[in-house]
């Protein structure tokens, strides 16, 4: 029996994609299909999917236990057989995971993906600003997904009309914002008061341009961060002590701080610092696109006059980067959000070889947050956050915490395990991303707006993964990488240009300087 399948609906859409008609659009989609054996229709959904899925492979060394089904597999790892290939088999689901749930013309992937059982799902199958949406698309660009990012780079801009209403309407501003909470009906308005949503949004447009460079892209897409821009430039205040430009009223998603005297206190504050780094961060991607398309010398100006005078990064008493403007007693230190830590990874305004101090500063205030069971969506985050410090075991430890608390049997993620099994699939993007990151990095050394990216060989490799080998990773600036090592150093490298652009590739201490034309490919033999 072959049984043909269509939907269709009159929703409108993130699109602006209209059907009028869904039962004529059925019946069309289904009049396409009856005309095609199933050999046809199987072969081209299997073109399709690989066309995306072979760009990129990886290979982590196999066990007996790698014969196993997949539940058998997890149960033998929950016990501690080893079993790096588990890794690849994790990274890989992801891909495809991403592929399955976030294709050109629909709506971006939700807290659930498109995989929800229930009619009425967890968090209304939302979207959330404070990290989960964002954490969905993680690996789409290292993983040469780029396609991927069209519907969430579509959302972005639907947001902007009701956002721009929700600004004039409570901030009486220019510009759009959208609170921590939305969905595929554009609801901006405030549902938690952490402003730095849009900021962290605006991201995802820039690093897509950052990978790939084309200039049409950026010029589509550059309308939205300089009203984000708007938004936050009318939004700032300057704090009397310093004279710091800050955000107000704001907070720290999700963690919040006990009042001088003693009680716990709202959260809502002014400047936290992980919306500092994201203005940083918004406003050098917004002079480096204005500048690219030749548009806003005033605004360019504005910005790097303002950006100078954000609140900085600042390390507590204590030693560990601090969260607040002042050193503020955590209501939870071992909270499972580490917001303050989102200049380190996603952006990189904090390293280890261009901030020494402020990354060991991270490095405290990870260690404080401690290894307690958490959600899956957090142990992910921190395999990328020890993976830009350099720390190949720490990275491991999560990604084991991962595979063992926050992995159903069929490998979608657990958001926590106890009490109550919930399923939330941005964990699973998340560590597919940090593994990537483990074996190749491309961030600058600063944050600076003219820093250059770097590519980074095998920067975080544990020691149970002492072989292996990946194709096919997109990094900034326009190349592809290949890696291949053994005995946990790098046997081979090649690099693919796609632009044209010249390069870095760093392995330990070693820089490479690269120089090729768009479409060339250069190997190199490097060792540390």
């Amino acid at each position: 029996v072959l049984l043909l399948f269509a939907a269709a609906t009159d929703y409108r859409g993130i699109a602006g994609r209209q059907l009028s008609d869904p039962l004529a659009t059925t019946i069309s989609d289904l009049d396409k299909a009856k005309g095609k054996s199933f050999a046809q229709l199987r072969a081209a959904q299997k073109t399709d999917h690989e066309n995306l899925f072979n760009r990129v492979t990886l290979t982590l060394p196999k066990t007996q236990n790698s014969r196993l089904a997949t539940d058998q597999r997890l149960a033998a790892y929950r016990e501690g057989a080893a079993d790096p290939a588990l890794s690849a088999l994790f990274a890989n689901m992801g891909r495809y995971l991403l592929i399955g749930s976030s294709r050109p013309g629909g709506l971006p992937a939700n807290l659930q993906g498109i995989w929800a059982e229930e009619v009425h799902t967890m968090w209304n199958g939302d979207y959330h600003f404070n990290i989960n949406t964002q954490m969905n698309y993680w690996p789409a660009l290292t993983c040469n997904l780029v396609e991927t990012q069209e519907p969430m780079n579509t959302f972005i801009a639907s947001l902007v009309e009701p956002g721009s209403k929700t600004a004039k309407a409570y901030y009486n501003s220019p510009g759009w914002i959208a609170h921590r909470l939305t969905n595929i009906w554009g609801y901006t308005a405030p549902a938690g008061m952490d402003i730095g949503g849009p900021a962290w949004l605006c991201e995802h447009l820039w690093e897509q341009y950052a990978f790939t460079l084309d200039k049409d892209y950026l010029a589509k897409v550059y309308p939205i961060m300089r009203s984000s821009v708007e938004f936050y430039l009318f939004n700032l205040y300057e704090e009397p002590e310093n004279k710091w430009l800050v955000t107000g009223p704001s907070a720290s998603p999700e963690n919040g701080f006990n009042q001088p005297n003693g009680k716990p206190g709202s959260g809502i504050c002014l400047g936290p610092t992980i919306d500092m780094q994201q203005l940083r961060e918004l406003f050098g991607n917004t002079v480096r696109a204005a500048k690219i398309l030749g548009v806003d010398a005033e605004l360019q100006s504005e910005l790097k006059t303002k950006r100078a005078r954000l609140a900085p990064n600042q390390i507590a008493p204590d030693g560990v980067l601090q969260e607040w403007l002042k050193p503020y007693e955590e209501r939870e230190p071992t909270h499972r959000h580490c917001s303050p830590l989102y200049g380190l990874y996603p952006y990189y305004e904090i390293t280890a070889d261009g901030t020494p101090e402020m990354a060991e500063a991270a490095r405290k205030l990870l260690d404080r947050r401690g290894v307690g069971q958490s959600t899956g969506w957090s142990n992910a985050w921190r395999v990328n956050l020890w993976a830009r410090l350099g720390d190949a075991e720490k990275s491991i430890e999560f990604a084991h915490r991962m595979l063992t608390d926050n992995c159903f049997d069929n490998m979608l993620s657990q958001f926590r395990p106890v009490p109550r099994k919930l399923f939330q699939i941005e964990a699973n993007f998340g560590l597919t991303a940090g593994i990537v990151e483990m074996l190749m990095q491309s961030q600058p050394d600063s944050g600076e707006i003219d820093a250059q990216p770097i590519i980074r060989l095998l920067p975080a490799l544990p020691k149970e993964w002492p072989a292996g080998k990946v194709t096919g990773l997109l990094a900034r600036g326009g190349f592809e990488v290949d890696i291949e090592w053994a005995d946990g150093e790098v046997v081979e490298v090649t690099i693919h240009s796609l632009k044209g652009t010249p390069g870095k590739v760093r392995y330990g201490s070693q820089m490479i300087e690269i120089n090729l034309k768009a479409g060339e490919s250069q190997k190199l033999a490097a060792t540390r």
